[in-house]
């Protein structure tokens, strides 16, 4: 649609897979072969999307510098990400998850993004975080019912997110982010 469309990767593996696929598609997208800290080189953009990436990124003071200079004047950025707003849930993925049979779905170098993170990225462009759906009580289910009953505990997300002062504990979020 006329969009000059880059993509940013640090698996060797998936920069040759995706490069297959723009060759066999027809598709003009730039792959660059590096990581977040420096993406910069590869823009300025007008827009940039995440998801779920930047809670892997350290040091992310650095990054949110990083990501400013990415940016042209008057762009905007969009991610998809976890959050680290519920104290429960980050006593359990620090206490719990990984232990006593409880299933650990990520890596000991990631973290949920967290509240300072968020501040950070605030102190260079303009920051509006949006949480879309209540996404807590059905990890209950997910880490330790083995899937059962997670229709009543989405239930249960419903319910809670009609009550707008509980939704920044969803796991889930937005950043829109302007610079």
């Amino acid at each position: 649609m006329g969009a000059d469309v880059h993509v940013i990767e640090i698996s060797s593996n998936a920069v040759n897979i995706l490069k297959q696929y723009t060759r066999d598609h027809g598709l003009s997208i730039t792959v660059h072969h590096t990581d977040a800290m420096n993406f910069a080189d590869c823009g300025p953009f007008d827009f940039i999307f995440g998801s779920m990436i930047l809670h892997h990124i350290e040091p992310f003071e650095k990054f949110a510098e990083v990501l400013d200079n990415a940016l042209k004047p008057g762009g905007k950025a969009f991610f998809l990400e976890n959050n680290a707003n519920s104290r429960l849930l980050v006593w359990f993925r620090n206490n719990i998850v990984g232990k006593w049979g409880v299933p650990k779905k990520g890596d000991d170098k990631e973290f949920p993004l967290t509240p300072d993170e968020v501040d950070c990225l605030r102190k260079k462009m303009h920051v509006r975080q949006e949480f879309p759906e209540m996404f807590f009580f059905r990890l209950i289910p997910m880490y330790l019912l083995r899937g059962k009953f997670s229709k009543q505990f989405q239930q249960l997300d419903k319910v809670a997110f009609r009550i707008k002062v509980l939704r920044k504990l969803s796991y889930r979020q937005y950043l829109y982010i302007s610079k």
